[in-house]
């Protein structure tokens, strides 16, 4: 079902970047920054390819409504602690 909604992949992909935002922290908090880098890279991708269907979906306006502005902090280097 999922294969054949490109929206419903979209909502999929992008709540990844949370997953990956918890891993860039974890991996700050292990003084591994390059890895670190790489999850923000990968969260900061799946937020443009989700805001090309922005316009197609509720669920995707909101969770970039929420993602975006974590993942800036965490690319400043503000990242929350774990567990939040």
């Amino acid at each position: 079902m999922l294969r054949k909604d490109p929206v419903g992949r979209a909502v999929v992909e992008l709540l990844a970047g949370f997953i990956d935002l918890q891993a860039a922290g974890r991996a700050r908090s292990q003084a591994l920054e390059n890895v670190a880098q790489k999850h923000l890279q990968r969260a900061a991708e799946r937020c443009r390819r989700a805001s090309e269907q922005r316009e197609r979906s509720d669920d995707l306006r909101l969770y970039l409504a929420l993602l975006e502005p974590r993942l800036a902090r965490a690319v400043a280097g503000e990242c929350e602690p774990e567990g939040r």
